[in-house]
């Protein structure tokens, strides 16, 4: 509430905002979690909160009304104001009104401006107007005609101000009245004296505003940034589209946000969906999505985006087929009054759809639509991304289970260039006598012209060959600005690095792709090949156990051949020694 004399009796106090304050320490005991704030702490954060609540409210705009309202009343010692700003034509009221003075908030109940009234001449004229004016020949008691309800509330003399922040789009536009409980009548100095003032209100206004807007953008850039942030490191992050709907519910000052995810080679909505806001009723949809729902409606539509200020034009109010009982009595069920629904798309494919939901009529400023569009454009990265992380997964069974070591490496090389979009990748093993050579295998595209004599490096040789020793991923956004970078692909711009290791961390070799574009690799891309390179380095080791196995049996059964050639050896030979100790025995009886 305000100090001083603009505290009226009975006025209650208004609520701007929360603060929140609290410990965490990931080290801590189980117990010391569990420890209670002391009330002393919480005295001190409410003799905090109560500080800064006032100069907190001094930056916002019903603040500056009021002191502007405030300050009118001592520039012509008036005995109360009221002021009204920014006209809303399908309410038919002011957005912001503030009273005054010994006439307050009953007056501002009670009265509105009237179309034909005081303030709309003033406005239309842009000219003070003032009654009674002895000019236009009024008497006393002129406002008792003109005007019985301000009359009736003991309203004897009143003048309108315009107040035009700006004009050129006929927008922030609005009225300052200023009352009189006694019979007045209004000097030029007075009207001049208002009409001075009036600048110096309109050009407060218009910096309260402009400094809003500010904070708006700065806020509204803070949070696309975490998003951003949060796609680039946490791909793989399940909560990711509750945190935009989350994100979009606090930027937009919205009731729900609903985000829905589509199939589009199966043309299904993928449920449940993620919602963020508070639901007047706690409703899970158990089945799938009928044809004529909400976001099959948008689906249909050819416009990527629908802006509905009116529930009655909301497209699932308007379905022939309204299904009262799940997803169609969405509207009704929460009093959505309008929404911005709006198609989560990524190239030419669409992923899914996005609900923005107000219980109030609302409509979207161009600064709100930006923010949808960036919010919905991240939305679908999002979806995007854990698709490629699943397709990975998928993907794992066929280089898993491909044992022929030159099929495996190429299958790898290849999926390295599809998931990070690279033009070329290649893959070098840990080969030579001392395992200190990094050798090339396969490439991607196979025809791909190389650099012969940077198929064997030593590790440690090369950025390629420092990745190797420091068993670290690397990025080289601009392979010019590398003095140790060295080429195996013609032309090549950008490079991303990773390391093969074992669970033992032993190199196994180096996965590698590259663009001819600066710059191309990024976070993600880094985290795509590294999980690949997991898969490759399973791959490997299965495909070497088979060799192993292979081989082990090859000796096995030659083994069993040798020693079957053996027994037959020593059977021939046993035989032969039989024969010839029978023929010398008969030569030696021919003899005798």
């Amino acid at each position: 509430p305000l100090p001083g004399k603009n505290l009226a009796a009975g006025h209650k106090s208004e609520i701007i905002g929360t603060l929140e304050a609290g410990y965490y320490d990931p080290k801590a005991s189980l117990a010391e979690l569990h420890q209670r704030i002391s009330i002393e702490q919480s005295v001190v954060l409410a003799k905090l909160v109560a500080r800064c609540a006032f100069e907190l409210r001094k930056t916002q705009l019903p603040f500056v009304l009021e002191t502007i309202a405030d300050c009118a009343l001592e520039i012509i010692r008036a005995d109360s104001a009221s002021l009204h700003f920014i006209y809303d034509q399908k309410l038919n009221k002011y957005v912001y009104e503030v009273c005054m003075g010994e006439i307050r908030k009953p007056y501002l109940e009670v009265n509105q401006p009237r179309v034909n009234g005081l303030g709309q001449q003033a406005i239309q004229s842009r000219e003070v107007q003032v009654v009674p004016n002895a000019k236009q020949g009024h008497g006393e008691e002129h406002l008792k005609v003109s005007n019985p309800a301000v009359w009736k509330m003991g309203v004897r003399a009143m003048a309108a101000v315009p107040l035009l922040v700006d004009e050129k789009k006929n927008e922030r536009i609005g009225v300052l009245y200023v009352l009189y409980s006694k019979p007045h009548w209004f000097t030029k100095d007075e009207i001049d004296w208002v009409k001075h003032f009036a600048k110096c209100a309109e050009e407060a206004i218009r910096n309260s505003l402009n400094y809003t807007q500010a904070r708006d953008n700065a806020k509204a850039l803070s949070v696309l940034h975490s998003i951003s942030q949060s796609l680039a490191t946490k791909p793989q992050d399940l909560l990711l589209l509750r945190q935009i709907a989350g994100y979009s519910v606090g930027l937009l000052a919205a009731d729900v946000v609903n985000i829905y995810e589509y199939a589009q080679t199966e043309k299904r909505f993928i449920l449940p969906h993620e919602s963020a806001g508070k639901l007047l009723v706690n409703n899970k949809m158990s089945r799938e999505m009928e044809c004529y729902s909400g976001p099959y409606l948008l689906l249909a539509s050819t416009e990527d985006f629908h802006f509905i200020d009116d529930s009655l034009n909301h497209p699932i109010m308007n379905s022939p087929e309204l299904d009262r009982t799940e997803i169609g009595s969405f509207v009704e069920r929460e009093n959505i009054k309008s929404s911005a629904g709006v198609k989560l798309r990524v190239d030419t494919e669409i992923v899914g759809v996005m609900f923005i939901n107000f219980r109030r009529q609302h409509q979207f400023t161009d600064l709100e639509i930006q923010i949808i569009k960036t919010l919905a454009a991240n939305a679908a990265i999002a979806i995007k991304n854990r698709r490629l992380l699943d397709t990975l997964a998928a993907g794992s069974r066929e280089i898993l289970t491909t044992l022929d070591l030159d099929t495996l490496l190429a299958l790898i090389v290849k999926r390295a260039a599809g998931i990070t979009c690279g033009e070329v990748a290649n893959i070098r093993l840990v080969e030579g006598q001392a395992a200190n050579e990094l050798v090339a295998h396969a490439r991607y595209p196979e025809f791909e012209p190389i650099c012969e004599s940077m198929k064997r490096l030593k590790l440690g040789e090369g950025a390629i060959g420092m990745v190797a020793l420091q068993k670290t991923a690397r990025i080289i956004a601009d392979t010019e600005r590398e003095l140790s970078y060295k080429p195996y692909f013609e032309g090549l711009r950008s490079t991303l690095y990773v390391p093969l290791l074992t669970g033992e961390r032993r190199l196994l070799g180096i996965l590698a792709t590259g663009s001819r574009t600066v710059s191309k690799f990024n976070q993600r891309d880094q985290m795509m090949l590294e999980a690949l390179a997991d898969q490759a380095v399973i791959a490997l080791q299965n495909a070497s156990n088979q060799r192993q196995l292979a081989a082990s049996e090859a000796m096995a059964a030659l083994g069993d051949i040798a020693g079957n050639l053996l027994h037959n050896i020593n059977n021939a030979v046993g035989a032969i020694r039989v024969y010839a100790t029978m023929l010398m025995e008969e030569l030696e009886a021919d003899k005798k």
